[in-house]
């Protein structure tokens, strides 16, 4: 009955089938035993159309815009023929499974007893093997391990001795290059800057002394003797470098001495000289030098074991070094072992003999060498055992960076004496040739680290999992269906996956006929199943399609077997050609053939941000990514409308690709139109976003690229598969982009073919320069602009409106505090008025609007961390009713003074001490809209108080701004970057935060004042310097008493404002109580106060409050402490610490565009010569900055920038933005240093072009870019 009535083609097809359904009845519990009754006539028939996933129906069914169905299959009629055929013979397939789902049933049985014992004999085999092979597998690690910390140490250790040892060669060869050139006779030497060099020489080698030791002889010792109690005062010098000035100093001996090492004894130095040392080596300069100097004129030629290194040294002139020595005394468990150290002295550099040496160079020094070398995850020790031919050993243990001395003698672990491994310990001679030796052993506790319970582990762990396999085993029936439908849940997920990931057209591809050929035709089985006739794939799928259990799972699985077969995994038959398309001849990682095509039409747009790399390198990584993540998905969804596919974003670069892969015949059109709107888009995006991202968000631009041309694309596969586009229209169309302009369209020849024939011509405007394309083609390419003028002037004319309307109200408000009479008060009213240019659009309106961004940027910005504040006032605050909690916080408390603020800088700034924590989250807390508003209208006014200077402008006090919340989100943050492992890693909780950022964190009210005082710091700034304002017996001078003129002018401007009448609700917010408005005023102060950098005594007295602050022993050295300060409590020593924090924070914020990136720093530094400069022409300066800009800029960064960025380093609450200023700071002063001269060149070049052309001198005046 299995035989088939009549032989087919598709028997062995249907045989298939068979054994497909009896899976399925048997994973079902449907088993038949007994010959099946009469069943249904349509039990097993296959339905009409496969069960395919839904979005590809739909794509069948609705076909694409040109009109072409992209269904799962397309031979329809295939498709009937094999339903039919499946109607007519499904009772006789029924009756055949039954039968044969009988007899496996017989299988199944006799299988399940065949496979419990296979279970037990396997599970003891299992069991044994996973017993020998781990417990060889730790001790082949154990090995390694020990192999490799050893040759690490031996490296490592190598270099450490050999590095310090010319350590102190390099001081013997400054010795002979000092007398050489002051032509002096030896021994009457005495180094100048002995204890600079031999200091840091000492501290290198972690030496307990080092001292030049001469040789003096008979002839020469009472001129010696004259000479050192003459020169002695190199002493005192010492201890003045070393900034001890207090020391009582005792004079040295007068004459050469002797010492007896036995019992301490001291006596002129009158033995016989014996033959082969026939003179006196006194020590002479020696660092660290005691007060009492009890070496100095020293004989040491006293001491044998000195003596006995230096005879070696005077035998092979060089370097030698000792044994240790005295070990019943020093070499105690703990304490490292020493040595002397010997450097021959030379007179002359041509002969270096006996002849010619003139004494040592001497240290003694300790045998820790092997310090700090294993990193701390370094698992268990290694014992080093030092021995030499002379008898002389000691024993160390290194754990990781730490290094234990366990005493002289050998002390290693005796079981490990084959894993011996010796080598020699330094290249550096000894005495009698007793060089030392490193032999290394493994210690128990790296041997414990790789023995483990492992191996019996794994073997109950194998035994294990086959008896519960054979649970599973039972149990597997009715888990059949959850696992369908998790497949089916897979391959669901890969289908987004390659949905997402590839064109419409590629994906089905890979879905029918990859997936098809890998499940079905890979293993290369028959001629009846082969992939290649296309004929049988289809019939045999559609059979199988046929049967319920298949229907569920295999085409939905499709999408994971596509992936896997055609996209990630190599095919095992792949050399031998088997079950794929390439020869048998032919190398091939893959089962299929490349999904690739070659599109004669087709269009590339590249479109690049410009100015995005200085943007981003002073905004937060999280902005960055914001901007990327919203301008490209606004991008996509254009590109989704317009029917284009987006090829990929390399960085900030989008690639996009009309006409490929589906065909488009209007392909040139549909691109230009989609780069026309991704412009636009880009800039309604940076526009909208500059609230969010800060200053100079809207002023980055797009470059955009069109090229037409035939493309090679398909799927490259490999671990990250994607759809690519390679040919020379690609690299052509990345070459026009390269040549393109800001905010403009740049075609080609090629393209604009395609739109001229399209009727599209005035849509081009032919450049002037041709461009090489590749392979060195000059060609003519073209601008391509559509717009319309009369949506146009209507935006115009609607800006216009806007904007009078807005600075109107502006100057109302002004004018009712009695402000309207200020120069700058007034310059909005005439931004808003200004002639209209012939392009259309409105200078002044220009500036205004940016002006307007500003505000609202800065507004937010102080509206964020206005909520902090508010949320911390009143832990109970009930964020849904905000505004009603709101209004109990607290009430005004108005504060005028008739004081000068610089009167009001304190040393200390009393913060709060306690832990603020708040209940809820700031973002969640809503402002009233009064305060909204009057903080809003207070940053307008404070911006129209600004001068219309280069420089001291509202733009640049947003730009610190800035540069204040980067740095105080840095304070703030509980979480840091690991750059090790690129993962986030928690700093310290809240109560340590607060320890360790001085209560900067604590203190919400420090965060709002810092920003604030950006804001502010420049307010009616006359865009001159201080000492200008002092020579023009200016008024502001006079009030202010010619001391920081514009600093204080810019705080009581602003302050008076802010205590107007119209601004009560916003002061309720900002403090609630006076101790609170005490706290606001003196943080205002101090850090506009701050900002006065040019002035030397408030210079001095700064850098004295930082000393007491974090260098205690520069404030000793520079009598900075007073009587009151030593004995200051631990509050006020951390409110110092803050204080001073803060205002270099203000500091750095104020020259932040000096240590950022380096258009960063041309922009502003071309602004600030600007102002310089048209300053001098109004003859408020005497000199012309031209002439010393650029070593003056030098010099700023050496005396004043990077020590300002070492300073946010050291202090240690920043993060990484210390980091990323001083390395900044450092690249831009190199870069500088190199360009500098032909850029101040081009500042004048660029001046002076625009004083012909007769624009504006104000801040907003453009110039062409510097390089």
């Amino acid at each position: 009955q299995l035989k088939p009535t009549k032989p087919t083609q598709n028997s062995q097809n249907e045989k298939n089938c068979c054994l497909v359904a009896i899976i399925f009845k048997k994973q079902n519990a449907h088993i038949v035993t007994k010959p099946a009754k009469a069943t249904k006539p349509n039990a097993m028939v296959a339905p009409r159309k496969p069960n395919i996933p839904a979005k590809i129906v739909e794509e069948d069914e609705t076909g694409d815009e040109h009109g072409h169905g992209r269904g799962y299959y397309d031979n329809n009629s295939d498709d009937e023929a094999m339903s039919s055929t499946k109607e007519s013979s499904a009772d006789e397939e029924d009756r055949r499974s039954n039968a044969i789902a009988s007899k496996e049933t017989e299988r199944v049985f006799v299988s399940r007893i065949v496979f419990v014992c296979s279970l037990l004999l396997a599970a003891t085999a299992v069991g044994l093997c996973a017993y020998f092979l781990t417990s060889q597998e730790e001790e082949d690690q154990f090995d390694d391990t020990f192999q490799s910390l050893a040759q690490e140490l031996i490296q490592v250790s190598q270099v450490n001795a050999n590095n310090k040892f010319q350590a102190l060669k390099s001081l013997s060869l400054s010795m002979t290059t000092m007398s050489i050139a002051g032509n002096s006779v030896w021994p009457l030497i005495t180094h100048p800057n002995f204890e600079a060099e031999a200091g840091h020489i000492r501290r290198l080698l972690g030496a307990l002394w080092v001292a030049m030791v001469p040789i003096v002889r008979e002839d020469d010792r009472a001129d010696w003797e004259n000479y050192t109690v003459a020169n002695q005062g190199w002493i005192k010098n010492s201890f003045d470098y070393r900034k001890q000035y207090d020391v009582e100093l005792t004079p040295i001996k007068e004459f050469i001495f002797r010492r007896h090492f036995g019992n301490g004894s001291e006596y002129r130095d009158n033995v016989p000289f014996e033959p082969d040392l026939p003179f006196y080596m006194p020590a002479w300069q020696t660092s660290e030098v005691l007060p009492n100097a009890p070496n100095i004129n020293l004989n040491v030629l006293s001491d044998p074991f000195f003596k006995k290194v230096f005879l070696e040294v005077k035998r092979t002139d060089g370097a030698v070094l000792s044994e240790a020595f005295n070990y019943s005394l020093y070499l105690d468990a703990g304490k490292l072992p020493e040595s002397y150290l010997l450097q021959p002295l030379y007179k002359e550099f041509e002969t270096q003999d006996e002849s010619t040496l003139a004494g040592v160079v001497a240290a003694f020094v300790p045998w820790n060498y092997f310090e700090n070398i294993l990193s701390t995850d370094a698992a268990g020790g290694v014992y080093v055992v030092l021995k030499n031919p002379c008898g002389s050993t000691f024993s160390f243990l290194i754990e990781g960076p730490d290094v234990t001395f366990l005493g002289a003698d050998d002390l290693h672990d005796r079981r490990f004496d084959s894993m011996e491994i010796v080598a020699n310990a330094t290249e550096i001679r000894t005495p009698a040739n007793c060089r030392y030796a490193m032999h290394l052993y493994p210690s128990k506790q790296l041997e414990d680290h790789f023995r483990t319970k492992m191996p019996w582990i794994l073997a109950l762990a194998g035994v294990g999992i086959f008896f519960v396999t054979g649970i599973v085993f039972m149990v597997y029936n009715r888990l059949v269906e959850e696992r369908q439908d998790r497949v089916m849940e897979t391959a669901n997920r890969s289908g987004a996956i390659v949905d997402s990931l590839y064109p419409p057209a590629i994906r089905d591809r890979l879905m029918n006929d990859e997936a098809m050929k890998s499940t079905f035709g890979g293993g290369g089985g028959g001629d009846d199943m082969s992939v290649g006739s296309a004929t049988n794939h289809q019939s045999n799928s559609k059979k199988l399609f046929g049967i319920p259990f298949i229907g569920q799972s295999k085409v939905s699985k499709m999408h994971t077997d596509a992936l896997n077969n055609s996209l990630n995994f190599p095919s095992q038959h792949g050399e031998s050609g088997k079950g794929g398309d390439a020869p048998s001849n032919t190398i091939s990682v893959f089962p299929t053939k490349p999904i690739a095509d070659y599109y004669p039409e087709g269009t590339i747009l590249i479109a690049d941000l410009v100015g995005f790399a200085a943007w981003s390198s002073v905004r937060e990584p999280s902005q960055v990514f914001h901007l990327l993540e919203t301008l490209y998905n606004q991008f996509d969804k254009i590109g989704k409308k317009r029917k284009v596919f987006k090829v990929e974003t390399l960085g900030d670069c989008y690639v996009a690709a009309g006409g490929i892969p589906t065909p488009m015949a209007d392909h040139a059109v549909v691109m230009a139109i989609f780069a026309r709107d991704c412009k636009r888009a880009m800039r309604e995006v940076v526009r909208q976003l500059e609230v969010w991202l800060g200053p100079d968000t809207a002023d980055l631009s797009i470059r955009l690229a069109l090229h037409s041309g035939p493309v090679t694309a398909g799927v490259l596969r490999g671990e990250k598969s994607r759809f690519q586009l390679f040919g020379e229209t690609v690299d052509n169309a990345f070459i026009l982009e390269s040549h393109g302009s800001r905010n403009k369209i740049h075609v080609s020849s090629a393209t604009a073919e395609l739109l001229r024939s399209a009727g599209k011509d005035h849509w081009l405007t032919a450049r002037t320069n041709k461009v090489v394309m590749k392979g060195k083609v000059e060609t003519q390419t073209y601008w391509l602009d559509i717009k319309n003028k009369s949506k146009i002037r209507s935006t115009n004319k609607t800006d216009q409106t806007d904007a009078m309307s807005t600075t109107s109200s502006q100057h109302r408000l002004l004018a009712d505090m009695g402000l309207d009479n200020m120069h700058d008060a007034t310059r909005a009213n005439q931004n808003a008025t200004d002639q209209v240019d012939g392009a259309g659009t409105s200078k002044g309106r220009t500036n205004d609007n940016r002006r307007e961004r500003l505000v609202e940027w800065a507004t937010d910005i102080l509206a964020r961390l206005l909520k902090t504040v508010v949320a911390s006032r009143d832990s109970n605050l009930d964020t849904a009713v905000p505004q009603k909690k709101h209004s109990q916080t607290g009430g005004d408390v108005p504060f005028m003074t008739n004081n000068n603020p610089l009167d009001e800088v304190k040393e200390i700034i009393k913060l709060r001490t306690d832990m603020v924590v708040t209940s809820c989250d700031p973002a969640q807390v809503d402002l009233p809209f009064a305060v909204e508003q009057q903080l809003r209208d207070y940053v307008s006014i404070v911006s129209n108080l600004y001068r219309d200077n280069h420089f001291h402008s509202f733009e640049h006090a947003c730009h610190v701004t800035q540069a204040v919340t980067k740095l105080i989100s840095r304070v703030v943050t509980s979480d840091e970057i690991d750059t090790s492992t690129m993962l986030y890693k928690q700093k310290a909780g809240a109560r340590d935060l607060h320890t360790y950022t001085f209560g900067i964190t604590s203190d919400p009210l420090i965060q709002f004042s810092c920003a604030l005082s950006a804001l502010i710091h420049d307010v009616d700034h006359p865009g001159v310097p201080n000492s200008q304002l002092v020579k023009e017996n200016s008024k502001i001078a006079t009030l202010y008493a010619n001391k920081s003129v514009a600093e204080q002018n810019s705080v009581d401007l602003a302050w008076n404002v802010l205590m107007e009448p119209s601004f009560e609700e916003l002061r309720k917010c900002i403090y609630s109580n006076e101790d609170e408005l005490f706290r606001f005023r003196q943080l205002v102060i101090n850090s506009v106060m701050a900002t006065d950098i040019v002035d030397k005594e408030l210079g001095y007295l700064r850098k004295a409050r930082w000393n007491k602050a974090f260098n205690a022993d520069a404030a000793l050295a520079s009598n900075a402490y007073s009587d009151e300060s030593i004995y200051e409590s631990e509050e006020d020593k951390v409110n110092r610490k803050a204080t001073i924090v803060i205002e270099h924070v203000v500091q750095a914020a104020d020259v932040s565009h000096m240590m950022q990136h380096w258009h960063i720093y041309l922009k502003w530094n071309e602004r600030f010569f600007q102002e310089c400069y048209r300053a001098f022409l109004d003859g408020r300066a005497d000199k012309d900055p031209s002439a010393g800009w650029y070593k003056g800029e030098l010099g700023f960064y050496d005396f004043y920038i990077i020590p300002l960025a070492k300073k946010l380093k050291d202090c240690g609450c920043f993060g990484v933005s210390s980091d990323e200023f001083l390395n900044y700071a450092i690249a831009n002063r190199a870069t500088w240093e190199s360009k500098g001269k032909d850029i101040v060149d081009a500042y004048m070049k660029n001046f002076q072009h625009k004083q012909q052309q007769g624009s504006s001198s104000g801040s907003s005046a453009s110039a062409a870019p510097v390089e």
